[in-house]
């Protein structure tokens, strides 16, 4: 798995994993709450990127973390590095589902696609459970 991975190449301890995903979604759980306000109250396209920018910037600030091995060159900072982009990256995930769905919504708005849209959004919402497992 990824977590034995980062275990044993990057030099992770497991409290600093179980530290990651903690961050990540307590910050997700928050950001769904923010970021579906922020989709009703500005642009939710203009949200959604910032959103899609920001989740690919962590993840290029992660991958420098690796690349350069914070954590071989201190332990302590590097943890802090990586727990800081993570509790950023929850939150800017967490633009995905409920300002990606009202921006969705917006492109079934004739009178055929309002009929079928509870199967659409269905179809929509399931694809990451059947991703989940299949990856597993």
């Amino acid at each position: 798995t990824v977590k034995q991975q980062l275990e044993k190449q990057a030099g992770f301890s497991p409290l600093v994993l179980s530290e990651m995903d903690t961050i990540f979604m307590a910050t997700y759980a928050a950001g769904n709450i923010i970021n579906g306000k922020l989709g009703d109250t500005f642009n939710p396209t203009t949200i959604l990127a910032i959103g899609l920018f920001g989740s690919g910037a962590c993840l290029f600030l992660i991958n420098v973390a690796l690349w350069f091995d914070f954590v071989g060159f201190n332990e302590a900072l590097g943890n802090f590095f990586i727990l800081a982009v993570y509790f950023l990256f929850g939150f800017f995930q967490a633009t995905g589902g409920p300002v990606g769905t009202a921006v969705m919504g917006n492109w079934f708005c004739d009178p055929d696609s309002v009929k079928s849209r509870g199967t659409i959004f269905g179809f929509w919402t399931c694809h990451q459970y059947c991703g989940d497992i299949t990856a597993a």
